[in-house]
């Protein structure tokens, strides 16, 4: 285990070793539940039908509302983001597709990038953590963008480093 610095220490040890690593932004949040505003909200969405056929949204609500339930003892949640922008752009003549298309899926990019972040923790944590990359029932944009500021953005807005708010 790295003994290096202080926990109060790490997290910018941790931002600048997910950058290095290639994702474009790190953040962190305490894991507790989701404010009960954003519980109800989401029932009411579940129930009006608005997730169409996209069935697993109502699977494990209770664990969306309390990430706490899927990893025990967890305290801090790291949260990053990766542009999967893509560098060059398919000829005019050919079909389009989405920009995470392009490429690799971006579940194993991802990931494979995330496992490495989690190598790097745990050298300071003593804990091998849990790595979700759209498999785990998290709201990733809840956690991803904070709470202080919610009510300044549209509804689907993510801040994005160095080029303001991105709709999400």
């Amino acid at each position: 285990m790295a003994s290096c610095s202080k926990p109060s220490e790490w997290r910018e040890i941790i931002r600048n070793e997910a950058l290095r690593i290639g994702f474009d932004a790190c953040g962190f949040a305490r894991v507790e539940e989701v404010d009960v505003d954003m519980r109800d909200s989401y029932r009411q969405w579940l129930a009006s039908g608005k997730q169409a056929q996209m069935g697993y949204l109502d699977n494990y609500v209770e664990l969306r509302d309390n990430p706490a339930l899927l990893y025990p003892g967890a305290s801090t949640m790291i949260c990053v983001a990766l542009n999967y922008y893509p560098v060059r752009f398919q000829s005019g003549e050919s079909p389009r597709f989405a920009y995470y298309a392009y490429g690799w899926d971006y579940h194993d990019v991802m990931r494979d990038k995330l496992r490495q972040l989690a190598v790097f923790v745990s050298s300071y944590s003593g804990d091998t953590g849990r790595v979700c990359c759209d498999t785990a029932p998290v709201r990733e944009r809840y956690w991803a963008v904070g709470h202080a500021d919610r009510a300044a953005r549209k509804p689907g807005e993510i801040p994005a480093p160095g080029s303001g708010l991105c709709p999400g």
